[in-house]
């Protein structure tokens, strides 16, 4: 909890500040240390504040796989879809934005605003299939096997990896993160 006040609860990534209460202390943010294998920041000095979109990019073998919950499966965390002229960070504030106003409305509840938000992610999840036009291996919703022969590749071959997945990116599977959504409406974007 140190680092997430030392930092604000402000990610130190994309920007998107949260806001702790006393049911959810930490803001649904993430504490992580970077030069730590498995992120996590055992001291408040070499933490840094991460909201769970920034570390879900870190930690593509995890969420790109799909979940267990209640012994059924469930979606994925996000996904990876092909989007070379917007960072990671941009996609980031969009999906925010986004996912609170997806888990904030019923979804037979018409609005405006809903109807974009809808379509946003429509469009973003599409991309995913652009990813098989691109790199070749890569198979259309098989994001956790293609996470894992990443992992295999040898280290000297990641500067040719890292240049293939450039234009790469991670969105998130907004009903996987309803609850998030729904506690950054009311917390953090509400206050506006």
């Amino acid at each position: 909890m140190s680092v997430l006040k030392q930092h604000n609860y402000t990610c130190r990534a994309c920007g998107f500040k949260s806001r702790p209460s006393k049911e959810v202390p930490h803001g649904w943010m993430i504490p992580v240390d970077l030069n730590s294998p498995s992120l996590v920041a055992l001291s408040s000095e070499a933490g840094l504040c991460l909201c769970p979109f920034c570390t879900s990019t870190l930690t593509i073998n995890w969420s790109v796989v799909p979940t267990v919950r209640s012994g059924k499966e469930a979606p994925s965390p996000g996904m990876l879809i092909l989007l070379p002229h917007l960072s990671q960070h941009e996609i980031n504030r969009i999906a925010l934005h986004t996912l609170s106003i997806l888990s904030s409305t019923s979804i037979m509840e018409s609005s405006p605003i809903r109807d974009m938000a809808v379509k946003v992610d429509s469009v973003m999840s599409s991309l995913q299939k652009e990813l098989t036009l691109y790199i070749e291996p890569y198979r259309s919703e098989h994001d956790a096997d293609f996470a894992r022969a990443l992992a295999l590749i040898p280290v000297d071959l990641y500067e040719k990896r890292n240049e293939v997945l450039s234009p790469v990116r991670w969105w998130p599977t907004m009903s996987y993160w309803q609850e998030q959504g729904l506690y950054w409406t009311y917390s953090t974007f509400n206050k506006f």
